[in-house]
């Protein structure tokens, strides 16, 4: 499979969940502060979790997922929250 074909795939899995996610920040009282585009809300939102899947998945294992899964969802909404 071609780098393109691979990063399509990838970009079609992801469609569903960035798509919730917008709806949620559309919808939410307190919106992103200023107007954020698209790319930047996926890069804050995907960027801190596949960067911890990168690490462990790669060997490093210097990563405690358990510990990841409770402290990064807080941290990546916190990001996107109003200043």
């Amino acid at each position: 499979m071609s780098a393109s074909a691979v990063c399509t795939t990838i970009r079609a899995a992801e469609e569903p969940l960035l798509s919730a996610i917008g709806a949620r920040l559309r919808l939410s009282p307190r919106r992103v502060s200023a107007p954020t585009p698209q790319p930047l809300i996926e890069a804050l939102v995907i960027g801190p979790t596949a960067e911890t899947a990168r690490r462990w998945l790669s060997g490093a294992h210097d990563v405690d997922l358990a510990q990841a899964a409770r402290i990064l969802p807080d941290r990546i909404w916190r990001s996107l929250r109003p200043e």
